[in-house]
């Protein structure tokens, strides 16, 4: 959300596999001194038809700054949305 967001287009689905192999860099961004008051990383997965969130993902700036945002790749589980599943009628 605003000026230090990165949004990538759609990808199209392959068998239920989506690859971006997108790099996008921000440049210019002003941290504040204290790292904790930096705010967390939100991932969202929107479908493109209606633009309605899927599934998101939470990662905490901070480790990505301790790691000097070198780590080598992870894989995450992302996090089905509540408004989804209470839209489609499905139980938590």
């Amino acid at each position: 959300m605003g000026a230090n967001s990165i949004e990538w287009g759609f990808a199209t689905n392959n068998k239920g596999m989506v690859v971006w192999n997108e790099m996008q860099e921000k440049k210019s961004i002003e941290f504040p001194e204290d790292f904790q008051m930096i705010p967390d990383a939100l991932i969202y997965l929107i479908r493109e038809t209606d633009n309605a969130p899927v599934s998101f993902l939470r990662v905490p700036i901070v480790e990505l700054i301790a790691e000097n945002f070198s780590a080598p790749p992870k894989f995450y589980h992302l996090n089905p949305d509540r408004s989804r599943k209470a839209a489609l009628g499905e139980n938590e």
